[in-house]
């Protein structure tokens, strides 16, 4: 069975573009383009979607059902911005202006707020001041953990076809068929390890496309869980008629949930300690990340040696991992996004 790369058929099915007026027609074509730019093969061929979502776009100015969030005024410029993260060479400089020209679009609001930090968490209905007390709490634990020493994460590394058929044993009857659907559809891509996307996975008019880091065919099979509750999710919100994308914290707790159904239902030896590498991952690991994304707006000038700096004491505040800035996508191109994986994690 292949797996390097996401079936023509099925890539070919996604540009035909979905011509109706409304909302779900529009965010159809916005997940089919999303799934096709991840695909180089198709890059010059949606010219037509494109073209139909700048249409629907303009005749839909709906803010997305059941938010109290108001868009970002520069989300689209934030956007653009972030997308430069996928140009080579990604060099320190350039990593640098993303980020300044980030926290530049991102106004700071009343409570020393960010405007993408309080739409974030208001798109995921948590109030400031739950935030702020959840914040603290973490903040203060780590502190007194600051002198434990945290061993290097835990893999759980297999030949695809054997981490599938162990995530496969701790789905129910109607999951399973769901994704042995999507791995004989082409659904599931292996991309080498180290590129710039990663593990990730997008929802399409064809169903959920799942792309996944590998080194020599063998996948992490955390990581593999992990996407694989985000396809299920997806596809169960898509059956149900519900087009638009779940919030991040719930999106994200299906999908720690799925790691931790297959943790708790296998013998694997190193169980335990992937089980404490994921409170890590979820827990400091996260936290730090986000201290590092709010430090960047009391930078007055963001350079390698003071981000070098930042990073130092963000992950030191919170016993965390010290890994490094440069390499974390998010930081880029989802403003905020890394803080509602401990949030997630929390309520799982």
């Amino acid at each position: 069975m292949a797996f390097n790369g996401w079936r023509k058929q099925v890539m070919q099915s996604l540009l035909t573009p979905k011509l109706g007026h409304d909302e779900s027609d529009l965010l159809i074509n916005h997940a089919n383009l999303t799934a096709l730019q991840l695909d180089g093969r198709f890059a010059t061929h949606t010219h037509a979607l494109q073209q139909q979502i700048d249409v629907q776009a303009g005749q839909l100015q709906t803010a997305p059902p059941a938010s109290d969030a108001a868009p970002h005024p520069n989300a689209h410029a934030i956007a653009s911005n972030g997308r430069r993260w996928l140009e080579a060479p990604l060099t320190d400089t350039k990593r640098c202006d993303i980020l300044a020209q980030r926290v530049a679009l991102d106004p700071m609001q009343k409570g020393n707020m960010p405007l993408t930090l309080m739409c974030r968490l208001a798109s995921c209905d948590i109030t400031q001041d739950t935030y702020n007390r959840l914040y603290q709490k973490n903040k203060q634990a780590s502190l007194c953990a600051v002198s434990l020493k945290h061993a290097a994460p835990a893999t759980w590394a297999l030949p695809i076809e054997q981490a599938l058929s162990i995530v496969s044993k701790a789905l129910n009857a109607h999951d399973k068929q769901r994704l042995n659907k999507l791995v004989d559809q082409g659904r599931l891509c292996l991309v080498a390890f180290n590129t710039m996307l990663g593990n990730v996975c997008v929802m399409s008019s064809a169903g959920a496309l799942i792309q996944l880091e590998h080194k020599l065919h063998a996948v992490d099979v955390i990581a593999l869980s992990h996407e694989v509750g985000h396809a299920l999710h997806m596809e169960h919100r898509w059956h149900q008629g519900q087009y638009w994308p779940a919030d991040v914290v719930t999106s994200e707790a299906q999908a720690i949930n799925m790691e931790r159904q297959v943790l708790s239902e296998t013998a694997h030896p190193k169980a335990a300690l992937l089980k404490q590498a994921q409170v890590t991952f979820y827990g400091p690991w996260h936290w730090a990340l986000h201290q590092f994304e709010l430090g960047l707006y009391a930078l007055s000038t963001i350079t390698p040696d003071q981000l070098d700096y930042l990073w130092h004491q963000c992950t030191h505040a919170f016993a965390a991992p010290k890994g490094g800035w440069r390499h974390v996508q998010h930081l880029y191109t989802s403003p905020f996004y890394l803080v509602c994986y401990p949030l997630a994690a929390g309520v799982t």
